[in-house]
């Protein structure tokens, strides 16, 4: 089976600093993926073939997406199969946290697996379990819209912008039926915000995040599809801390 190919795009700021890097510095690798819950999996994506949707090929193919990239801390978004995938990156060094919606859209087809959720999922070898606080993510909105002038009014930067000066042109394109005509919908959903404290003695600075494909790659089908299990595509940054 073919894969969609991504490849990182550098921070060329901290590339062009020539900045050696010291035994003090640190990297953090974050990703985020609205992994598209098994329950809404039917929902209308007309162009995608059926076999696609299977929910074993589609965990494979998921699992794969989700460990490829080596993330530190992986936050996944419409999880609707934590138990199975919470055994399988336990095997992999990680632990994780899970928090449901309380009126999940899944509840509402027959055959779902239960009500989906956020997770976090953590590598143990880098971090400690202090607390536990609810899980929110899934923005699912525009980079214009109101929720995000709040987050940027509280010190929050775009990962992305961070790295390469501009949002992605999408993260997040399907096909759906609308009026009896398909009807493509394209936008950007997905975001990793990072913030740095008042802390002098550390700041972090985005060296390079994974690049979202151009449209034409994702096939005539578009999201999810044969070569990607989802409607989105993860997200994945590199902070550097020096």
């Amino acid at each position: 089976m073919a894969s969609i190919t991504r490849n990182y795009l550098n921070n060329e700021k901290v590339q062009s600093t020539g900045r050696e890097k010291s035994k003090q510095d640190s990297t953090i690798r974050l990703m985020t993926f609205n992994v598209l819950a098994q329950g809404l999996s039917g929902g209308n994506f007309v162009k995608c073939p059926t076999e696609a949707l299977v929910f074993e090929r589609r965990f494979d193919a998921l699992l794969q997406e989700i460990t490829q990239y080596s993330a530190d801390i992986i936050c996944l978004q419409e999880v609707d199969m934590y138990e199975q995938l919470s055994h399988k990156l336990s095997e992999q060094g990680y632990s994780g946290l899970w928090k449901g919606k309380p009126d999940s859209p899944t509840l509402r087809f027959a055959g779902n697996m239960g009500p989906d959720g956020s997770a976090v999922f953590y590598r143990n070898q880098a971090f400690k379990l202090v607390s536990k606080h609810a899980i929110a993510g899934d923005l699912n909105s525009v980079p214009t819209e109101p929720v995000h002038n709040l987050i940027r009014s509280a010190g929050f930067e775009s990962s992305f912008v961070a790295a390469t000066g501009a949002e992605p042109e999408y993260t997040t394109c399907k096909i759906r039926s609308k009026g009896g005509a398909d009807d493509v919908q394209r936008y950007i959903g997905d975001y990793i915000y990072y913030k740095n404290t008042s802390d002098k003695q550390k700041s972090m600075t985005v060296s390079k995040v994974l690049e979202i494909p151009a449209e034409e790659k994702l096939g005539e089908g578009k999201l999810p599809s044969l070569q990607y299990p989802s409607d989105h595509l993860s997200q994945v940054a590199e902070l550097l801390i020096t």
